[in-house]
């Protein structure tokens, strides 16, 4: 038996000698054996398949929507590509859907038979041209049950069959040309004064589906029937104002956002009647289709001319100085009408009398007011009043007041004033928010907020220093380790009238028996009694910037209340 062996191992070793060497040659030759190659197909197909809507209006010649063909492989290729009309598709798609779409005869529509992509082209748009008025010729229903059924046909290359992603169904929508009209939420009311022949105009919007409109084919008419329906609903018998009083103009479209304006200009200055007249509007074509809710509503009705002070009888405090004061009246008139506002302080003491108050009349050679007019044909203007605040202290406790009255020497004859008295109480305070501006160095975390408060106030601490501090600022994130009290001096900074000095800084002065926590050096602050500017310019010597002389709080505040 181990003789046997021998000899068969003795075999195989032979057997494997020779068969490795021919397995090697084979791996050789198999490794120069030329590879088939790799084809890749182009992959036209639509961006849009399926059944695709194509929107349009009836009374257009010609509508261009766009259909793109994209790919995504073979883009070394060039390709001409056929599309065609493939009635099978609208068969099956009705068939499918149990829909009765018919195919849209060749007269309503056109596009190019070929298309090209050059080599580089990742997509191409495809013109579809589809003829509106045509179609709509014989009845709107009818025309949007037509479908144009497209396919990609053939190629200059072979292509991948991409299946449906290579049909669309366009199928148009055609619609009306239609005006949609805004009713306001409020009638317009205008009211003109007697013989005063000045036009005024009211501006109706509509919205548009289509671009190409003509003005002249729409209009907006009185719809008389409404006032009765008006009057009723409302308790009223207002009279339809007469066509002679105003007119109706054309229209102005903004393309961009199809807006529809529409004026009309009334002029009711010789009209008879004291009587308040309606005039209910409604848009009106006998070519466009029009949307409209409800009439539009114009109240017009002669009238006195009457004259007010916005806000009057009223207190308006005043923090800054400055303010502006509201003029109007009821009508427009031709002329511009001046407008006169004088302090009048022998009201103060009725003011008193009848609201249980104390105010002290303000000097009236501190406040100065603009002469103003309203121009011809506004109903409007603005009054500025200047009030000087220098004589004033800073948060004082005396409550001033001074009143502001309408001059009716200034009007024109038989103007009726109403309400032509305003009351303002001037206030100086340094409490209130600032505008920052960094003059020296700045510190992070320091005055996180440019704000002055007052002390004791609004949840600040109040002082517990002799000193009685009325302001404090935060000049921390966390207020309750970062406040300073601080006073306005009676002390004026040498070579400047209006600079009055802060001081008695001190440092969280409820620490410590109100002696502070930090020590505050190198004051030289200082607040403009004009301009309300207050300047910081202060160390507080910590631990952490002891060594430094402490970390400076160097900023301006500008008044911004």
């Amino acid at each position: 038996m181990p003789g046997k062996l021998s000899y068969l191992a003795f075999i195989m070793k032979k057997f494997f000698k020779i068969l490795f060497p021919t397995a090697l040659i084979g791996m050789m030759f198999a490794c120069e054996a030329e590879l088939a190659p790799i084809t890749i197909k182009p992959d036209p197909v639509f961006d849009k398949t399926g059944l695709y809507t194509v929107n349009t209006i009836s009374i257009y010649d010609e509508e261009e929507t766009v259909v793109n063909i994209s790919r995504i492989y073979g883009l070394s290729k060039e390709l001409d590509l056929t599309i065609g009309v493939d009635e099978t598709l609208l068969t099956e798609y009705n068939n499918l859907n149990g829909t009765n779409y018919q195919l849209m005869p060749a007269e309503y529509y056109d596009f190019p038979s070929t298309i090209k992509l050059d080599k580089t082209d990742k997509e191409v748009e495809l013109p579809v041209v589809i003829k509106p008025r045509e179609l709509a010729a014989n009845g709107i229903s009818t025309a949007n049950n037509y479908v144009l059924p497209l396919s990609l046909n053939a190629s200059s290359v072979e292509v991948e069959d991409k299946g449906s992603a290579a049909q669309v169904l366009l199928i148009p929508n055609i619609v009306e040309p239609t005006f949609t009209v805004k009713v306001p939420e409020e009638n317009f009311s205008l009211s003109f004064i007697r013989d005063v022949l000045l036009p005024q105009t009211v501006e109706i919007e509509a919205t548009s589906n289509f671009t190409t409109i003509d003005a002249g084919k729409v209009t907006y008419e009185a719809d008389a029937a409404s006032v009765s329906v008006y009057n009723e609903a409302n308790g009223v018998d207002y009279q339809l104002l007469s066509s002679e009083y105003y007119t109706v103009n054309d229209g102005v479209l903004d393309s961009e956002t199809m807006n529809y304006k529409t004026s009309i200009t009334f002029n009711c200055g010789n009209m008879d009647s004291d009587d308040i007249f309606l005039l209910p509007l409604v848009m009106s074509s006998d070519v466009y289709q029009t949307q409209q809710k409800e009439p539009i509503y114009v109240l017009v009705q002669l009238n006195t001319l009457k004259m007010w002070v916005a806000g009057a009888e009223q207190v308006v405090v005043n923090k800054t100085g400055n303010g502006k004061i509201s003029v109007a009246m009821n009508a427009p008139i031709s002329d511009n009408q001046p407008v006169k506002l004088t302090v009048d302080n022998s009201l103060i003491e009725s003011y008193n009398t009848e609201n249980g108050t104390s105010f002290i009349p303000f000097e009236p050679s501190n406040v100065s007011v603009s002469t103003e007019s309203i121009t011809a044909g506004e109903m409007e203007v603005n009054v500025a009043y200047q009030i000087d605040l220098t004589s004033m202290s800073f948060d004082g406790i005396e409550p001033y007041l001074f009143a502001l009255k309408l001059d009716e020497s200034e009007l024109f004859e038989g103007t009726q004033v109403e309400n032509n008295v305003i009351y303002i109480q001037p206030f100086r305070t340094l409490a209130g928010d600032y505008e920052k501006e960094v003059w020296g160095e700045e510190k992070s975390d320091r005055v996180s907020a440019p704000a002055i408060y007052l002390a004791g106030e609004n949840g600040w601490p109040a002082s517990q220093s002799d000193k009685a501090h009325k302001y404090c600022i935060n000049y921390n994130k966390n207020w309750s380790g970062g406040v300073i009290h601080f006073n306005i001096l009676d002390e004026f900074v040498e070579g400047y009238s209006d600079r009055k000095k802060l001081g008695d800084f001190v440092d969280r002065a409820n620490e410590r028996n109100g002696q502070g926590y930090d020590q505050v050096v190198d004051n030289g602050s200082w607040v403009d009694m004009k301009t309300g500017v207050v300047h910081f310019d202060l160390k507080v010597v910590d631990n952490k910037y002891s060594g430094e002389g402490g970390f400076p709080i160097q900023y301006n505040f500008t008044p911004s209340f």
